[in-house]
């Protein structure tokens, strides 16, 4: 049994740290004076070592695999265990902690690695008490390289707006994509974009006259590693003009005008600019995307001549092409103007041609009459080809458009209706006109009658016996007015009767004595007379004559 240590007199416990887990030890104590003299030894205990740290995992190992390292390691043999801890570092001085990972794995791969380098390991356990146990041995391994080849044989050759890129294709079969890099200067090339691993040509049409661009090419393989990049190749666009061909303008009913061409072939034809002016020079119009060959430009005015310049463009809007002094005179719609028609009662209307006023600037001809507002009242007294007028109809041949009013019908108005002029163009007017049919009222004079008595020829004798108790009748048939106007009759005497004679009568008879005959006439003679009876309205006159009597 060998010398521990000893202690103070005071002292009556002692901690032995440095033992082993599960190794049982023994111990005698002795007391000793100041003069070295020691007692005997106490009788022997003994005590088996029990720790809470769990123990160091064992056989951790480092194997490199593409693009990870595997760190593997035995499972603690304590069920208590609940982590390993997981430290690394890219030396074996200074080792970091990495990763926890859970007690029912044993092993863990890195793939944050870069191809190359070389990466240090150490594993230490963890228990459900809150003790870590010691670190493992340091493993490590190097990361394997599994970048792609550089890209080889890469060119760069001008064309006309456009650079083309060349590449050989990479050995490898798991290449994903090739990386283009492009820069002005050939200190600076940061990424553009990629491509497909099936293709080894780019063009690129993003330049600008006059520039030198620099590019290199790397490959990316599915692993995601990127090859190094190529070796540095540079060239400058070439200048070539183009031709916009059949450049054609038109105009339409809507007084627009209508660009056309022809798409140009060139890819790095990006899009068109039109420009636009009235005399001299041009102002910006419109951008139209390559694809597209027409233009529409509206809200124009008429009887102006509008000059229209394209432009073919590159995506900088760099001009390749252009074609100008395309030109083109709006059409001015044709005037007409309203007017009215009077007639009179009782009459009708042939239209003419020249009743409709035509003027058109742009020297056109008149073709048709368009109705846009047939009449609406009195529909059916203005016809064409002897049917009513409606909405939309063409007049082709004005001498078959007729007005015929009602018989004894009047009006002012009468009737109306509207329309547009269309010239050989197919142009309409602007506006609709109005036209406005007047009929002045005609006094109808009263209509005809007859006479009743005496009958014609009739002899009416006066005598002594008849003179004082007898008389003459005239009589005839009423006559009537139309116009509604009160009839009178006018009984008119020829020659020695003419004493007679009665005006403004409103009965449609007269008797005269016998004796106011004879008083006035003062002769026995026979005498012949005639008589007449007039209708009258006051304006106009219907006359019948008959009779003579002795």
């Amino acid at each position: 049994m060998d010398y521990l240590t000893s202690v103070g007199k005071t002292t009556t416990a002692y901690t032995d740290n440095n033992v082993t887990n599960g190794t049982t030890y023994y111990y005698t104590i002795s007391a000793s004076d100041v003069s070295g003299n020691q007692s005997q030894r106490s009788a022997q205990v003994s005590a088996t070592v029990t720790t809470y740290k769990p123990s160091v995992p064992q056989n951790v190992t480092a194997t490199a695999q593409p693009g990870a390292i595997l760190i593997a390691w035995n499972k603690n043999p304590e069920t208590n265990v609940t982590y390993y801890r997981l430290f690394r570092g890219t030396s074996s001085n200074y080792i970091l902690t990495y990763k926890w990972i859970s007690s029912s794995q044993n092993y863990y791969q890195d793939s944050d690695v870069v191809g190359g380098a070389t990466y240090y390991y150490q594993v230490r356990s963890y228990n459900n008490l809150g003790y870590y146990s010691d670190y493992s041995p340091i493993v490590s391994a190097t990361a394997i390289t599994n970048k792609p080849s550089v890209p080889q044989n890469v060119t760069a050759t001008a064309q006309p707006g456009a650079i083309l890129l060349t590449w050989n294709a990479n050995p490898e079969n798991d290449i994903t994509n090739y990386w283009i890099y492009k820069g002005t200067n050939n200190s600076n090339i940061p990424p553009l974009g990629s491509v497909s691993s099936s293709e080894t040509s780019y063009i690129d049409y993003n330049v600008i006259f006059g520039t030198t661009y620099y590019y290199q090419v790397a490959a990316k393989n599915d692993e995601a590693y990127v090859s190094d990049l190529s070796s540095i190749v540079s060239a400058s666009p070439l200048t070539k003009n183009v031709t916009i061909t059949n450049p054609t303008i038109s105009t339409n009913i809507n007084k627009e005008a209508l660009l056309q061409w022809d798409l140009n072939t060139e890819p790095w034809i990006n899009h068109y600019k039109i420009f636009r002016g009235t005399t001299s020079g041009y102002s910006f119009l419109a951008s139209v995307i390559n694809g597209t060959s027409t233009y529409i430009d509206k809200n124009l005015t008429s009887g102006n001549t509008y000059y229209y310049k394209i432009l073919a463009c590159d995506s900088q809007s760099n001009v390749w092409g252009e074609v100008k002094d395309v030109s083109i005179k709006i059409w001015s719609p044709p005037i007409s103007m309203p007017f009215s028609i009077t007639i009179n009662e009782d009459n009708s209307y042939q239209f003419k041609d020249t009743d409709f006023y035509f003027y058109d600037a742009d020297n056109h001809s008149a073709t048709d009459i368009i109705i846009t507002t047939p009449p609406t009242v009195n529909v059916n007294t203005i016809k064409y080809a002897n049917s009513n007028l409606f909405i939309g109809e063409s007049i082709t041949n004005v001498s078959n458009l007729n007005f015929v009013p009602e018989s004894n019908d009047n009006g002012l108005p009468y009737t109306n209706f509207r329309y547009k002029v269309k010239d050989s163009s197919g142009h309409l007017s602007d506006t609709d006109y109005l036209v406005t049919l007047n009929v002045n009222p005609v006094n109808d004079l009263p209509s005809g009658f007859t006479l009743q008595l005496p009958d014609e020829n009739n002899i009416i004798e006066i005598n002594r016996t008849n003179l004082l108790h007898d008389f003459c009748e005239f009589k005839w048939t009423a006559s009537t007015d139309i116009d509604g106007d009160q009839v009178l009759y006018n009984l008119i005497f020829n020659g020695d009767l003419d004493f007679l004679t009665r005006r403004g009568l409103t009965e449609t008879s007269i008797q005269f004595d016998h004796s106011y005959i004879c008083d006035n006439l003062d002769t026995e003679t026979p005498i012949n007379s005639t008589w007449v009876v007039e209708a009258t309205d006051g304006t106009g006159i219907t006359s019948l004559i008959m009779a003579k009597y002795p």
